[in-house]
C-alpha cells in the first residue's frame, strides 16, 4: 500500500504485517438503524480504512481497491477484528437475518463523473470479492442517471437535501431479474448521512422487493 515499512508481509496482498494490525484495532462492525434500513459499518472514516479509501478513489489506486474489497472479506469473515462480538454475514446477528441463500448484493454505483474519471468503481469491486470469498451473488441493479447533483454539490446539503436529491440519482437497470423473493445487502464504500442507501432501499422496495433490504459499508463519517 505504500507505508514503504520494512515489515512482514500479512496474508492480505497489498499490506504489511503491521498495517494489518492497524487495521485490526480500528475494526468497528457498528450497527446503526438508518430509519427505515439497517447498516452495518465495518470501520469509521478515519485512520487507515480512510487512507485506503482515499488512496482508491482519488489516487486511482487498485492495489488499495483491492485491499479494501479483502478486508472486507476478512472481518464478513470474522478473520479480523471482533471487537463486539459482531460478525455480519453469520446468519443471525442481533435478531435478524443477515446473509441467506437468496441473499444478493446490490452496489452503489459511483457517481458518472467518477466513472468517467477512474474508469473503474470501487465498491463494484468491494462486491466482487465478496462475491468469489462468501459465496453469495452480485446484481448491479441500480444505475446513476445522467441527471443528479455531482458530488462537490452534495456535500453542501444537509440529510433531507441529500434524501431528495438521492432519489433522483438513481434507477433500476432494465435488466434486472426477478427479485422479488430476495434479500438484497447494498454494499456502499463511505456512509454520511444515509441519504443514498435510503434512497435506493427505497426503490427496491417500491420495485417488489419484498424480503427486505438492508446495507453494508466499509466505513461510516
Amino acid at each position: 500500500m505504500g507505508c514503504h515499512r520494512k515489515k512482514p508481509l500479512s496474508p492480505i496482498v497489498g499490506l504489511c504485517q503491521e498495517c494489518l494490525s492497524e487495521l485490526e484495532r480500528e475494526v468497528l462492525n457498528g450497527f446503526f438503524q438508518s430509519k427505515q434500513l439497517p447498516v452495518t459499518a465495518l470501520f469509521e472514516y478515519c485512520g487507515l480504512a480512510k487512507q485506503l479509501v482515499r488512496q482508491a478513489k482519488f489516487k486511482n489506486c487498485l492495489v488499495s481497491a483491492s485491499v479494501i474489497g479483502a478486508v472486507t472479506v476478512a472481518v464478513c469473515e470474522g478473520k479480523l477484528g471482533q471487537p463486539n462480538g459482531l460478525q455480519p454475514f453469520e446468519l443471525q446477528q442481533r435478531g435478524h437475518s443477515v446473509v441467506t441463500a437468496k441473499t444478493l448484493l446490490v452496489p452503489v454505483p459511483c457517481s458518472l463523473k467518477s466513472m468517467k474519471q477512474r474508469g473503474w468503481d470501487l465498491v463494484v469491486r468491494m462486491t466482487y470479492s465478496m462475491e468469489k470469498s462468501l459465496a453469495v451473488a452480485t446484481a448491479p441493479f441500480i444505475i446513476r442517471n445522467k441527471k443528479g447533483k455531482n458530488k462537490a454539490q452534495q456535500k453542501q446539503l444537509n440529510r433531507e437535501q441529500r434524501l431528495k436529491s438521492a432519489v433522483n440519482r438513481f434507477a433500476l437497470s432494465k435488466d434486472q431479474t426477478d427479485f422479488q423473493d430476495k434479500k438484497i445487502l447494498l454494499v456502499d464504500d463511505v456512509m454520511t448521512t444515509g441519504a443514498t442507501l435510503e434512497a435506493c432501499g427505497n426503490l427496491l422496495q417500491e420495485k417488489g422487493v419484498t424480503q427486505g433490504v438492508e446495507a453494508l459499508v466499509f466505513c461510516c463519517d
